[in-house]
């Protein structure tokens, strides 16, 4: 991965969970499951689709277990 910034690697615990903005995921572990208020959990598709977001909900929470890259 590359980026003009420094990612977070951050190794989330069972059940531990994180808020953040949807514009700084990068990338997360299968184990790892996604939600956005409003529109319940998102899948995760294996083959390297991205999420799509809109300006509604800004924030995605990530729970464990697993590992998460978090761009700043």
């Amino acid at each position: 991965m590359q980026s003009q910034s420094n990612f977070i690697e951050k190794n989330l615990g069972a059940d531990e969970r994180i808020k953040i903005r949807t514009e700084c995921l990068v990338a997360h572990a299968p184990s790892v499951r996604v939600t956005r208020a409003g529109f319940g959990e998102l899948e995760f598709h294996p083959r390297g689709h991205a999420y799509l977001f809109n300006n509604k909900n800004k924030f995605l929470t990530l729970k464990g277990p697993g590992i998460v890259y978090i761009d700043m």
